[in-house]
């Protein structure tokens, strides 16, 4: 691990950078200009930033070298990280990808309809464990990745977004579902499913 801080202080600040335009987009300003297509070109944008964000990490901790790790460590990682993409892809399915993606509100559009970005409520599947399942997927994508101080600070830095993130995401639910969300959030814990299924 290098002692020098400004590799992960330079990489704090691309998350921070991509955090904050990330928010800006996720405004009503995109769809003012974008209408239908707001949802979809907004993934685009999301989608090169974040590409843009890691290969800054990268090229800031190319002269880095990994941890050294007992191999047994390396496998139990490595067999956590794959199983925690598949339980990001589970959890994934159980979305309307259409509308998640923004290609539903276009196909509506072309035929006269206007299609909110909003789904239904989830309180059922995997949200009787935890409110943000798939963040909490992606906490373990992060985490078993490990294997390096570049790993280490997307780790610490995605972490920190996902938290953010999803404390916007609940100011919003409550805006949009009022005490249902409140009676909601009170029950279930956000990442961690500590009190096992309480709903």
């Amino acid at each position: 691990m290098t002692a020098d801080p400004q590799p992960y202080l330079f990489y704090g600040l691309a998350w921070l950078v991509f955090g904050l335009f990330h928010s800006f987009l996720a405004g009503r300003r995109l769809k003012k200009f974008c209408g239908p297509y707001a949802r979809f070109i907004y993934n685009i944008i999301a989608t090169i930033q974040i590409i843009a964000v890691f290969a800054v990490g990268r090229w800031l901790f190319n002269d880095i070298p990994s941890f050294d790790r007992p191999d047994l460590l390396r496998w139990a990682l490595t067999a956590g990280h794959l199983a925690a993409w598949a339980l990001f892809l589970v959890i994934l399915r159980t979305y309307d990808l259409g509308l998640l993606a923004g290609t539903a509100q276009i196909r509506a559009a072309r035929t006269g309809k206007i299609l909110s970005d909003e789904e239904a409520l989830h309180l059922d599947g995997y949200h009787r464990y935890v409110r943000h399942p798939l963040y909490a997927a992606a906490f373990l994508i992060f985490w078993t990745s490990v294997s390096s101080p570049y790993g280490l600070a997307t780790a610490v830095w995605a972490s920190l977004y996902l938290i953010v993130g999803a404390t916007i995401e609940e100011r919003r639910l409550i805006h949009l579902h009022g005490d249902r969300y409140a009676a909601y959030r009170q029950k279930v814990p956000a990442f961690i499913p500590w009190r096992g299924r309480v709903i």
